[in-house]
């Protein structure tokens, strides 16, 4: 999806390799605009699968929908509370739990999670979970930029952290920060990185040199993982647009080191945490209930990322579409796509409103579009 900077994002060496090993329908190379892109490597018939991803790296749902719709397959029945669940009591009189479709999804869940290491460490997210949003906390600037401030910030919860580890448990307990709405969804999601680092950490590296859709489901795993630390990290700019996330991001740092279980303490770090969330911000896919219309208004279930299917840039016109099958994303050609072209999604609702709109939207997401649209409309103005 989004890359920022061409610099940065040269091809070389291992990481070429990898990207190249996705299809070959498509090579990864760089945009006239800059950044990363998908070219067609042959011509592509209207209606072809040019890619699948098999299942997110990661993913989160709503607190919302979170007793509606699968964890695992992302299943909706209509607003029923789902019957399929794995509950964890958490004191006397009450217990948190992961809500599934079928025993086949649990089955499937518990198969990725022998060690309950991820399911414990939602049921911890869940524990502690406030039903009341905190007040949003601006940094202090009066003495530092904001760029200082972000740094600054960080470096003292590192320092936090080394002071945590020689407490008490008991006295760790009352360190847990609140979690807005928004920061337990990303709570969330970073766990579940987290676990995939974890459980990949012995894996072979990724590296023969068998198309991504030929492999077996475990090797496709560790190609996510190594395409996951290619991708662009947005958190820097986030937080520059919006400071009060400065403090929002530390909280979730903190409460993940206080609540994950051991196993992913290694991977709570100032780095990773931004990393993680950095990644999520401009190359995740929303994940949305199926509409029968255009029309029909979607409600929105959470978001997962796949790094497998994050190269495919933005265009007001689209030559593929996305479409979700439980937790895999397939993506089909729109048209007769010629070799060379730019293979190219769309990222929302935003290909009918006039280019001022529509650059204005894909700004939130740090995206500059240079597709034939949107210079084709920019040049035909006054």
């Amino acid at each position: 999806m989004l890359e920022l900077n061409s610099e940065t994002s040269t091809l070389v060496g291992d990481d070429e390799a990898i990207l190249n090993r996705l299809s070959p329908l498509f090579t990864v190379g760089p945009t006239k605009y800059g950044g990363r892109g998908c070219f067609t490597a042959q011509p592509v018939p209207a209606k072809a699968i040019v890619f699948e991803a098999r299942q997110p790296f990661a993913t989160t749902v709503t607190r919302a929908f979170k007793k509606e719709v699968c964890c695992y397959c992302f299943h909706y029945e209509d607003g029923k509370t789902l019957k399929s669940r794995l509950s964890k009591s958490q004191g006397k009189n009450s217990s948190s739990s992961l809500y599934f479709c079928s025993p086949t999804c649990v089955a499937a869940f518990e198969q990725a999670d022998p060690d309950k290491v991820l399911f414990d460490s939602l049921m911890a997210i869940e524990q502690h979970q406030q039903s009341d949003d905190p007040e949003p906390v601006e940094p202090d600037l009066s003495s530092l930029s904001l760029s200082e401030a972000i740094e600054q910030s960080w470096a003292e919860a590192e320092q936090w952290h080394k002071k945590v580890l020689a407490m008490k448990p008991s006295k760790r307990s009352k360190l847990i920060p609140k979690l807005s709405e928004s920061d337990y969804m990303e709570a969330k999601y970073v766990v579940a990185a987290l676990y995939r680092m974890y459980d990949l950490a012995h894996e072979p590296s990724a590296s023969s040199s068998t198309y991504y859709g030929e492999v077996s489901d475990r090797e496709a795993e560790a190609m996510e993982l190594a395409m996951f630390n290619l991708l662009q990290s947005t958190e820097n700019e986030k937080v520059h647009r919006y400071p009060y996330l400065l403090d929002a991001y530390i909280n979730i740092y903190k409460f993940l080191y206080l609540v994950a279980r051991p196993e992913l303490q290694l991977y709570i770090t100032p780095s990773t945490i931004r990393a993680c969330i950095g990644r999520n911000l401009s190359n995740a896919f929303g994940i949305w209930s199926q509409s029968q219309s255009v029309a029909e208004d979607r409600e929105f279930f959470g978001f997962g990322v796949y790094p497998s299917a994050s190269f495919f840039n933005h265009s007001c016109e689209p030559n593929i579409v996305k479409k979700r099958e439980g937790r895999k994303l397939t993506f089909h050609a729109l048209r007769d796509i010629d070799e060379g072209e730019e293979l190219c999604i769309d990222y929302g609702n935003y290909l009918n409103e006039p280019v001022e709109v529509r650059r204005r939207e894909l700004a939130e997401w740090f995206f500059d579009c240079g597709c034939d649209k949107c210079t084709r409309e920019l040049a035909a103005q006054p």
